[in-house]
């Protein structure tokens, strides 16, 4: 394998890893903010909701949107994992 082979497959690994370490950045101040939200709304703000169905929802929520960003977050890996296949052949 030459240099610059070696040097672009370096750069595609790199990449993939900047990537995921973004990606579970993005998850958790995700999560974290959104729970923080709420859980000051319901102490702060609205300390006896009414519609406490609503609050779950949001709640309940939360996965579901983690989920989704798993997804993108797989669907921009592919390339980057194929290119870095084919740099090794």
């Amino acid at each position: 394998m030459g240099s610059v082979s070696e040097s672009y497959r370096d750069w595609l690994v790199k990449a993939h890893h900047t990537a995921s370490q973004d990606f579970d950045r993005a998850v958790m101040t995700l999560a974290g903010g959104g729970l923080g939200i709420s859980i000051a709304f319901v102490r702060d703000i609205a300390p006896h909701p009414v519609h406490k169905w609503m609050l779950a929802i949001g709640w309940r929520a939360f996965p579901k949107v983690a989920q989704n960003q798993k997804r993108a977050s797989a669907s921009d890996a592919k390339p980057l994992k194929r290119s870095a296949m084919a740099a090794d052949n």
